[in-house]
């Protein structure tokens, strides 16, 4: 039988910088190496070309918006459905990237109009989730009941999957699949790893928690450890976090260096990694850092509670929490050989569970079933 041939679709994609933005690529890059036909489609933005081939996927940037609140929705999903219809005879399967996008919709129609299979992928959960944003938006309601017939829902963590379950999506539907992360070349051991050196990876955005890492951050600083602590990442608060960490003397140890395409050496430089959300899907940079063998800390919250084991292969603590957050961090960098051991048995989970090649061949066996 002829391979499956898959659509998947995603409201922006790289060059532009995010999890699921990276996530998408990371995924159709590897499905392409297998040997698996996918190409993704994309919105049109300034400066980029309509169509081109990364890593070995056709990228199509044709979704056409106009940039009036009310009109952007309308404009994507007709410019979805558009391309879905004219482009019927090049898929068999619609991959959905984040269940509350316009395209979402749009794929739900093809397949009662062309009886293609759709695939939706939730994205996030908790506080700010999918289902949540969905539900908030107009005709909400209506749009995520019609979402329960897609052929699967993925959902990246237990808590997304409960979600799913609490919103009456029928049990055969939902499949579990988790982010997966590329394997990493160089342990932190082979690199001279600062010891006293704290990242932050992420979206400057207030459930991102980067304001309460900068108060505990100062308590360790008060307590005098002589740490350093690079966030990496924009977003609408970094001005405010900037303002913040001068507020509070920290920007001689405090450094905000932006969005950047490629932060491994800041990976491999960092003592620890922190992650204090208030919610979460399956956070790319937390796989990351575990690949590179870096202890972290994490807020439990979405699928850190998965991944991370509290006290064997990382530190969970409570979202907003300072003074947990602060002992955390104060462990880990006094108690080196501890945190080593953290470091190393996060690899080895990474390694295990959520290699991007293991989980490549799960969605390869998915495409598979559904079109047979």
């Amino acid at each position: 039988m002829t391979k499956p041939r898959v659509l998947m679709i995603i409201s922006l994609f790289p060059p532009c910088i995010g999890g699921a933005e990276r996530q998408a690529l990371l995924l159709a890059g590897t499905l392409a190496a297998r040997g698996v036909d996918v190409s993704v489609l994309t919105r049109r933005l300034k400066n980029l070309p309509d169509f081109e081939v990364m890593q070995n996927v056709p990228v199509h940037r044709k979704i056409v918006t106009l940039p009036w609140s009310k009109l952007f929705g309308v404009t994507y999903a007709v410019s979805v459905l558009w391309f879905l219809i004219s482009r019927r005879a090049s898929y068999d399967i619609i991959h959905c990237h984040e269940l509350q996008g316009f395209h979402s919709i749009a794929a739900m129609l093809v397949k009662k109009l062309l009886n293609k299979k759709v695939i939706v992928k939730v994205a996030l959960a908790g506080q700010e989730s999918d289902f949540a944003k969905l539900k908030r938006g107009v005709m909400g309601a209506a749009f995520l009941n019609k979402l329960k017939e897609a052929d699967r829902l993925i959902a990246i963590c237990n808590e997304t999957l409960q979600e799913a379950r609490q919103e009456d999506f029928p049990e055969e539907r939902i499949q579990y699949i988790p982010n997966g992360v590329a394997p990493v070349g160089l342990s932190r051991k082979e690199t001279g790893t600062s010891d006293k050196r704290l990242l932050f990876v992420g979206r400057l955005i207030r459930r991102k928690g980067a304001h309460v890492l900068l108060d505990a951050f100062k308590r360790l600083r008060d307590d005098g450890v002589q740490a350093g602590l690079d966030i990496i990442g924009e977003g609408p608060e970094r001005s405010s976090l900037e303002d913040m960490a001068r507020g509070l003397g920290l920007l001689d140890s405090a450094c905000f260096h932006g969005a950047l395409q490629d932060p491994d050496p800041y990976y491999r430089n960092a003592a620890l990694f922190v992650l204090p959300s208030f919610a979460e899907g399956l956070p790319n940079v937390l796989l990351e850092a575990m690949a590179r063998g870096l202890p972290v800390i994490a807020s439990a919250a979405g699928g850190a509670i998965d991944v991370v084991e509290d006290g064997k292969n990382g530190i969970l603590v409570d979202s907003g929490d300072i003074e947990d957050l602060y002992q955390a961090m104060k462990k880990c960098l006094e108690n080196r050989p501890y945190a080593e051991k953290l470091g190393a048995a996060a690899r080895e989970t990474v390694d295990n569970t959520y290699s991007i090649h293991r989980i490549a061949q799960t969605y390869e066996a998915l495409y598979a079933a559904l079109v047979q």
